[in-house]
């Protein structure tokens, strides 16, 4: 307590003791009117007493309250000039002051770490022990149903598995599920952290799309064994090939002495040169540039490819619109596809064959080709982006390895959908932009 705080309890001390002492005093000669005068009067300064030190209490319990429901808006005015009461408000003040810089600071680190989870591209969830989402970061929000949820349950509209296979998940342990996406699927690998947050256990889910990191590393081994196989390949064919150039060079004036001969050595110089030819057609693979991305108009682009092939439908939403890509290199994809459908529906009295370019979710660009052909057989469709595997009689199956090889240097997918009977659809997504 201080010294005025002192005087202030000694001065209310002697005033009632005066008032006492004057009550008594007039008792004893008689003046009990004045004798009522003093009661009242004592009734009414111990009344402002106590209603002065219920405000202050009232006051005190407010601020509080105030306080512990984290509201540091609120600022202690002393009602009176006393100095007790001056010093509490600026104990009080300080207090609440130090608490409102905590707050902002929490509300700061808060924010940050919020806008540094929402730049990470893995699919981030939180959820408590009954199923209620807590917190998801702008690319699970993005990628998973294009908004906010509020339960786990809400995600079997992907897998109706899924919801199940989030909560069974381990610390520890990597667990892998395929979910709808669009019209294709996408394989997700999961792994969980458990911890404790205001009382609550919590559980935070990692979701990585494993299937671009699949697909790079398998290119990359496509290139390599398609590297080693054409280096070996050549470094045994170049040789055969010379000699039977120079055989049949010094053999053709007298083909007509030994036929056999002739056939024998005019078929190894055939079919080298043509074994040759299948193997450049490989090392195209293994030496395919990384993409240039420019400004390409979608309108140019279609444009020029309705010329090639004006027997197909070209339905755009947005042909006005401008994205960075390779140009020579997706108009590579573009005609290898077409040309495919093309083949697909040759001799067909009702061909169809259309290429649709949309904008799906993500602010990904989307191309489809479809056609109405005999489709692909459900045993054969897995395989048709494996380089060295055809279908045709004269193809090498180079041209959907390159289509996909060119998709993924361009950080997009490709993908095929397809019916025996009915045709089939080639996917290819892009991100619109390439840097």
């Amino acid at each position: 307590m201080t010294a005025w705080g002192f005087l202030k309890c000694a001065g209310w001390g002697l005033w009632f003791m005066a008032l006492g002492a004057g009550m008594v005093c007039c008792v004893q000669r008689g003046w009990y009117f004045v004798v009522l005068l003093l009661v009242l009067l004592s009734a009414v300064s111990a009344v402002a007493m106590f209603r002065m030190q219920r405000r202050l209490e009232r006051r005190l319990v407010d601020m509080l309250e105030s306080i512990a429901d984290h509201d540091f808006s609120v600022t202690y005015v002393p009602s009176g000039p006393g100095r007790t009461e001056r010093h509490m408000a600026g104990l009080v003040e300080n207090l609440v002051g130090q608490l409102r810089a905590a707050q902002a600071r929490q509300a700061a680190d808060h924010h940050y770490y919020e806008a540094l989870l929402d730049t990470v591209d893995a699919l981030l969830l939180v959820w408590d022990d009954g199923g209620d989402i807590c917190w998801m970061n702008k690319a699970a929000i993005r990628k998973l149903r294009g908004f906010r949820l509020h339960r786990l349950q809400e995600l079997a509209v992907l897998n109706p598995a899924f919801p199940g296979f989030l909560q069974g998940l381990r610390p520890g342990i990597i667990q892998s599920i395929r979910l709808r996406r669009g019209h294709g699927t996408v394989e997700l690998a999961a792994t969980l952290t458990r911890y404790q947050a205001s009382g609550r256990s919590l559980c935070l889910c990692c979701l990585r799309n494993v299937h671009p990191l699949l697909e790079q590393k398998e290119a990359e081994s496509w290139q390599k064994l398609v590297s080693v196989l054409t280096h070996e390949m050549m470094n045994s064919l170049t040789p055969i090939l010379s000699l039977s150039d120079t055989l049949c060079d010094r053999m053709e004036p007298r083909k007509e002495d030994d036929p056999r001969l002739w056939q024998g050595l005019s078929t190894i110089r055939r079919r080298s040169q043509g074994l040759l030819q299948f193997i450049e057609n490989y090392r195209t693979l293994s030496r395919l540039p990384q993409p240039v991305c420019l400004p390409v108009r979608l309108y140019e682009l279609l444009s020029d490819l309705q010329k090639l092939y004006p027997q197909c439908i070209f339905d755009t939403q947005m042909a006005d619109r401008v994205v960075e890509i390779d140009r020579g290199q997706m108009e590579q994809v573009l005609i290898n596809l077409l040309k495919n459908a093309v083949e697909a529906t040759e001799g067909m009295a009702e061909a169809r064959i259309r290429l649709l370019s949309m904008m799906v979710e993500g602010g990904r660009l989307q191309w489809r080709v479809e056609d109405n052909g005999p489709g692909i057989l459900p045993e054969v469709v897995d395989k048709v982006f494996v380089p060295f595997f055809t279908t045709k009689a004269s193809g090498y199956g180079i041209g959907l390895s390159l289509c996909k090889q060119i998709v993924t240097n361009h950080r997009g997918t490709i993908t095929v959908r397809s019916v025996p009977g009915k045709g089939t659809a080639f996917v290819v997504e892009l991100p619109l932009s390439q840097g």
